[in-house]
């Protein structure tokens, strides 16, 4: 041994890169391709792109349809709901007059008969069966009243009203033979 350096016996392996490794940028197609011809990957992916578009588009446009057919069934609900309140008001009225004084008001009578058939009829055009049968009792019912009033018979007339009252308040069925 004489104090020569000795060659390095070691020798350092690198592996070749990943073809996608490097900085972390992948190429991106280009539609500028140098024969003038649009790159059939590109095209591909905006269709796709258009589609899926157009897909997301019409969902939006379903869900506003249905939002804004519940918003309108809502509005439906709440108006049918205050020509009952109405009606409930009126009846209450006329037991009140007819109770102290003996009067009534065939207009408002008729008035509340008519709301709520429009009522009944609103309902079962919306689907609501049960609603639409107690609007369409209930303007029996005040129907009932009128005729028993023009016969003089507020007694009968009273249990008419209170019984379409007591059908609005309670949404039961009436068991009134008249």
């Amino acid at each position: 041994m004489d104090g020569a350096p000795q060659p390095s016996t070691s020798v350092a392996v690198q592996e070749p890169a990943a073809p996608d490794a490097g900085n972390g940028r992948k190429k991106k197609a280009r539609a500028d391709r140098t024969d003038g011809q649009p790159d059939p990957t590109t095209e591909a992916l905006l269709e796709q792109s258009r589609a899926q578009t157009e897909a997301l588009q019409q969902i939006a446009a379903q869900q506003r349809a249905s939002e804004e057919a519940r918003v309108a069934e809502q509005q439906a609900r709440n108006q049918r709901a205050a020509q009952l309140d109405g009606a409930r008001y009126s009846i209450d009225t006329t037991m009140q007059s007819l109770q102290g004084t003996g009067d009534w008001n065939p207009q408002s009578l008729e008035s509340t008969r008519a709301s709520l058939q429009a009522t009944a009829a609103a309902a079962s055009a919306a689907g609501s069966p049960a609603e639409a049968t107690r609007a369409a009792e209930a303007a029996r019912l005040v129907q009932a009243a009128q005729a028993a009033l023009d016969q003089k018979n507020a007694q009968q007339a009273q249990y008419y009203l209170l019984q379409a009252n007591q059908l609005l308040v309670g949404g039961g069925q009436s068991n009134v033979r008249y």
